[in-house]
């Protein structure tokens, strides 16, 4: 839901009316009613957000400080955003005093424009003079395609909208094109609220993405060639429920760390303590990688495995828990991408974020490092491999996903750009994509049998 929108500590939500040529009307108001295509519209504070076509009418505006005012407008757009609406008329007078100024303008215009005379006159030939005389005076309609209003509503929600902003104390006018565009559901963070207990969507999707690794894990047994392997011991679902209790460990602690050496180390340096306030939030997937390969390593060691068939086992499993993690940070409204041109059909505002269109870049990930890279993933990994080729598989594949997600992603504003205009995220993936391939080419170039599957 939108939230009112103040300026200067005054209640209420801005509203600006304009044409393409100027501004009828800017301030902070109580209530705007506009005569909508699909009947009257009354906006009060907390309207849903929307973006409509405007039918021709009289707007009703009722400032918070000052007298009700009128418009009458022929037409338009209207948008209901978080910071506040934004009317685009196609044509307006601004009430009854400027209407009759006008009409005196155009009453004086034609008397020094049109030529009258005793000769019988035309009629045809003055409604042509006089037709020309108010095409030059009056204002264009504000459509798409040169003032066609019938290409307003064949474009739907396309139109031009004329925004005042204000920066270093000045007034400045920019003209900006309002494409179809999405607003952020901002779905309530808590899925299910009993009493003081509250749980959260993130947390379900955390749950969704272990019961997704368990579920693949135990579905990868009856595969090749796990389920012929019968040295040290064979693999059963116990072995599952081991490794998912020491990745969840190796994720949580090996995050966090990565979080706090990778983004954010001096200030963790000098606030040693807060490392542990995971409840704050900051958590890093390298970090939580690094921390799932040293668990597994363990694990791999004290069972006697070799520690590539543990990691061939699990990396199919892993990318549709990534995927699950993606959801819930579009639910959160977090993590979102760049600025996006206004004609992307898909762009999305999201609270917090400003009043432009950004990059879902959240979906792209959960397509991308999540369905994508699962399917590939698992496909490959269904024929004959050498121990270490799916594993190299997995973080060469991760790594370039994630390295071209990363170019819509906004990164962090502490940290910005770094070398070379890559991100954080951009720069921890060569690692990954370098020693994905590396691990691939030496398991893929060694016949000896050490890189066979014991059974």
């Amino acid at each position: 839901m939108a939230e009112p929108v103040t300026t200067g500590g005054a209640p209420g939500f801005h509203l600006q009316v304009s044409t393409l040529h100027e501004s009828l009307f800017e301030g902070q108001v109580r209530y705007v009613g506009v005569p909508g295509v699909w009947g009257y519209l009354g906006v009060l504070q907390h309207h849903t957000p929307l973006l409509t076509e405007v039918a021709p009418g009289r707007l009703l505006i009722r400032p918070v400080a000052g007298p009700e005012r009128t418009i009458e407008v022929m037409g338009g757009i209207v948008e209901v955003a978080p910071w506040g609406v934004t009317l685009l008329a196609d044509y307006a007078g601004r009430d009854a005093q400027a209407e009759e100024d006008r009409m005196a303008e155009a009453r004086r215009q034609a008397s020094v424009h049109v030529p009258f005379a005793e000769r019988p006159i035309g009629a045809a030939a003055v409604r042509a003079e006089l037709d020309a005389e108010l095409v030059r005076f009056s204002p264009p309609p504000c459509a798409i395609g040169g003032g066609d209003r019938a290409a307003v509503r064949t474009a739907g929600v396309a139109a031009v909208r004329t925004r005042a902003r204000r920066a270093k104390g000045q007034r400045h006018q920019g003209l900006y094109i309002i494409q179809p565009m999405l607003m952020h559901p901002q779905i309530d963070p808590i899925a299910i609220q009993i009493g003081p207990l509250a749980i959260h969507w993130y947390g379900l999707t955390y749950l969704v993405a272990f019961a997704l690794f368990f579920f693949l894990a135990t579905r990868r047994l009856r595969h090749e060639p796990f389920a012929s392997i019968t040295l040290p011991a064979p693999w059963t679902r116990r072995d599952i429920e081991d490794m998912l209790f020491w990745g969840v460990v190796g994720v949580i602690a090996g995050g966090r760390l990565g979080y706090c050496l990778f983004y954010k180390p001096a200030y963790y340096a000098a606030h040693p303590l807060e490392i542990f306030y995971i409840w704050q939030g900051g958590m890093s997937f390298h970090g939580g990688m690094l921390g799932v390969i040293v668990a597994m390593m363990w694990w791999a060691r004290s069972r006697g495995r070799p520690w590539m068939q543990v990691t061939d086992l699990i990396a199919p499993c892993v990318p549709l828990g990534l995927a699950s993690g993606r959801v819930g940070n579009f639910i959160n409204g977090e993590l979102w991408g760049r600025v996006a041109d206004p004609s992307l059909p898909w762009g999305m505002v999201f609270r917090g974020a400003g009043d432009a269109p950004r990059h879902p870049s959240q979906i792209y990930q959960f397509l991308l490092e999540g369905v994508l890279l699962f399917i590939l993933l698992w496909l490959y990994a269904r024929q004959p491999r050498k121990m270490g080729q799916v594993s190299g598989a997995f973080l060469f594949g991760y790594g370039v996903f994630r390295f071209i997600a990363e170019y819509f992603r906004e990164p962090d504003a502490h940290l910005g750009l770094l070398a070379l205009g890559m991100s954080m995220g951009q720069w921890l993936c060569i690692p990954m994509i370098v020693a994905g391939a590396a691990m691939w080419l030496w398991a893929t170039r060694r016949d000896d049998a050490a890189l066979a599957y014991q059974k």
